[in-house]
């Protein structure tokens, strides 16, 4: 098994989050659907300012995101599953609808849970369109473009030479 997730990118900021301690998992909730999913550095890790108008702020967004829970929480498995699948659709045994979705988008969910659980997801990611425009990707079914190897592969071709944030 590969290893977990131990960095992300601040969807605030644009910078590294170097552990899950230092992040956070915000998102909008409307008529009962959750949407707008960020991951962002915890308010005490925040290398924005931390007070605006005389409210702790940072990167972590306490106005516009109703809903959230501490990065470490979404990582940490089997908790960070059951807490995603969670966030899905409540099952009817605990009196949810048949075919009820709790998420605005399948597309946005499942791209914040490669974010949680696939190691270097994020940084795969800023390269994901030149790696395609290359054919790194090329004969890639679904399962094998978001596999580790492939992960680690773009990575590799693309931030050689690069020093990390």
């Amino acid at each position: 098994m590969s290893e977990k997730p131990n960095r992300w990118i601040c969807d605030e900021c644009g910078k590294v989050i170097e552990k899950a301690e230092d992040g956070w998992v915000e998102w909008q909730t409307e008529n009962n659907h959750h949407q707008n999913f960020r991951i962002v550095h915890h308010v005490s890790a925040s290398p924005l300012e931390k007070v605006k108008d005389g409210r702790t702020a940072g990167c972590y967004s306490s106005e516009k995101f109703t809903s959230s829970y501490h990065l470490s929480y979404l990582t940490i498995e089997p908790a960070a599953i059951a807490s995603l699948l969670g966030l899905l659709h409540l099952p009817t045994e605990c009196g949810g609808e048949e075919n009820n979705l709790r998420v605005k988008s399948v597309e946005e969910w499942t791209e914040l849970c490669r974010r949680l659980l696939i190691k270097d997801y994020d940084f795969a990611m800023v390269h994901w369109a030149k790696a395609k425009d290359d054919g790194l990707l090329t004969g890639s079914n679904e399962n094998a473009m978001y596999s580790q190897s492939t992960i680690e592969e773009i990575i590799k071709e693309y931030e050689q030479g690069q020093s990390s944030e």
